[in-house]
């Protein structure tokens, strides 16, 4: 490596310019504004060291992007990095760390190895519910919810039965926002399975979004749950321009705490345009109360979805066909839930 080439060690990019070496740290707007100027450096960690270059698809439609290349045992491996502003110093720790990886067994191993590939992904479960034909309408609700764009997450908590999913079609269905949906499920306990969706549901909004993150979940040894978020809220905030929503419907069957701790640094470094909404059938143990102090949780629970008097009089008689008088309502408690 010539000793000309910028060296990235640490968080300190070295470099040379008018005969000077200079300094800065990288992640600062230092740090971006000389990516849009350079064309190469070197990264050296105990991750794993690589070398980056900026290059451009060869019908020169697309932008310029970095791509880092590892030479080892004499074979060429390449990633891609991203796009400048995307380069932060967790997405080149993540992809020296997938670089240093091998990227093939010892012949022994590769014998006695089964090879798997990754389950196909379920599409059902990304998408929106529709809402029922015979819906009561909750315009207070929806309101609420529409209120709650403002703040970092929406929580709807309560039993099975009062209406969570009901409720979210319903709003989405009349607001219309830009929404990346995930039905959750026991087996999504697992972090590769879990980020798969993540950014399965995501790209259903944006294809572009995440194209990185595979390259770190697939390797023998996956880069860090909170590395790989890092990534991915980098790119969320350097690709999605306007609003839009992340539903994560049944989080309750999400045990793995390695995963309440992925969504823990989620809630906590969210890109401005990005609102989460759970819904689950118990409180998940994430940061409630410090959200609730900061004034950026918006919750509905058991009691505001319970129905009202009239809205228990619309349910019996939209779905059971049923016109009860209104002084018998209040003994009809199976129909307190929305379904």
């Amino acid at each position: 490596m010539a000793r000309s080439t910028p060296l990235v060690r640490g968080d300190i990019l070295v470099y040379q310019q008018d005969e000077h070496e200079q300094m800065l740290v990288v992640g600062t707007p230092a740090w971006y504004a000389w990516l849009s100027t350079a064309s190469s450096f070197a990264f050296h960690s105990e991750a794993g060291t690589f070398t980056a270059r900026k290059e451009r698809a060869s019908n020169q439609r697309g932008g310029w992007y970095w791509k880092a290349y590892r030479t080892h045992q004499g074979k060429l491996s390449s990633l891609y990095l991203g796009k400048s502003e995307a380069l932060s110093l967790e997405r080149l720790y993540a992809v020296a760390q997938a670089l240093a990886s091998p990227a093939e067994p010892s012949r022994a191993k590769a014998q006695s190895a089964t090879p798997t590939q990754p389950d196909p992904l379920l599409l059902t479960k990304l998408y929106v519910p529709r809402p029922r034909a015979q819906l009561v309408q909750r315009s207070h609700l929806v309101e609420r919810l529409q209120q709650g764009m403002e703040h970092a997450l929406t929580l709807i908590s309560a039993p099975a039965g009062f209406g969570k999913t009901t409720l979210l079609a319903q709003w989405l269905a009349e607001s219309s926002p830009a929404a990346a949906w995930l039905s959750l499920e026991p087996a999504d306990n697992d972090p590769t399975r879990f980020l798969s969706y993540l950014i399965a549901a995501l790209q259903t909004l944006d294809p572009h979004i995440g194209t990185s993150v595979p390259a770190l979940l697939h390797t023998p040894q996956p880069a860090p749950l909170e590395t790989i978020l890092a990534v991915l809220t980098n790119e969320l905030t350097s690709q999605q321009k306007g609003d839009f929503v992340l539903v994560l419907d049944d989080y309750h069957v999400i045990e793995a705490q390695s995963l309440h701790r992925g969504i823990t640094f989620l809630l906590e470094h969210l890109p401005p345009q990005l609102h989460l909404i759970i819904a689950t059938r118990a409180d998940p143990p994430l940061p409630l109360a410090r959200l609730r102090a900061r004034g950026q949780l918006t919750e509905v629970r058991a009691a505001e979805l319970r129905f009202a008097t009239e809205e228990t009089r619309a349910f019996l008689q939209m779905v059971m066909g049923l016109d009860l008088p209104r002084k018998l309502l209040p003994l009809s408690s199976a129909a307190r839930k929305a379904g």
